[in-house]
């Protein structure tokens, strides 16, 4: 003959798992609402390329002003061929502008804004007027601050 009464240990572990979820999705929210709040947007300006031996990255130096400050920044392009790569960046970026985002109260730690995981984090739209430098981004590498 079958047992067909409930089986109670299967409640208890549902609710666990599905108050752990819960929770963790909760925490997420907060986290990017803090984030959102506590977040500035400018623009800043590529300087100068570097590709530094023994680097698989070239490094983007840029600079951005606030509140009649200037700042400074330096962003990580992921790279094999890293100085092909680099003339390649050289030519196209310099003195090119891209999205800038720092924490407000310390505009001093900066991130420049360069690849699709970077607006993903900040659910922001990667400008229209960019595109094609995106491209060519995305094509060498991931970007890394």
């Amino acid at each position: 003959m079958r047992n067909t009464a409930p089986n109670h240990q299967v409640f208890p572990i549902f609710s666990i798992v599905l108050v752990g979820v819960l929770v963790a999705n909760f925490l997420k929210y907060r986290q990017e609402e803090r984030l959102w709040q506590s977040t500035s947007f400018t623009s800043g300006r590529i300087t100068n390329l570097s590709a530094p031996r023994d680097f698989q990255q070239v490094f983007a130096d840029y600079e951005y002003q606030t509140d009649g400050k200037v700042y400074s920044g330096r962003a990580g392009i992921r790279s094999k061929n890293t100085y092909g790569d680099k003339d390649l960046l050289n030519m196209i970026l310099i003195d090119k502008v891209f999205p800038v985002v720092y924490p407000n109260g310390n505009p001093s730690k900066s991130e420049m804004l360069l690849s699709k995981q970077q607006y993903l984090k900040f659910k922001v739209t990667r400008p229209d007027s960019l595109k094609i430098y995106f491209k060519i981004i995305d094509s060498i590498s991931n970007v890394r601050n």
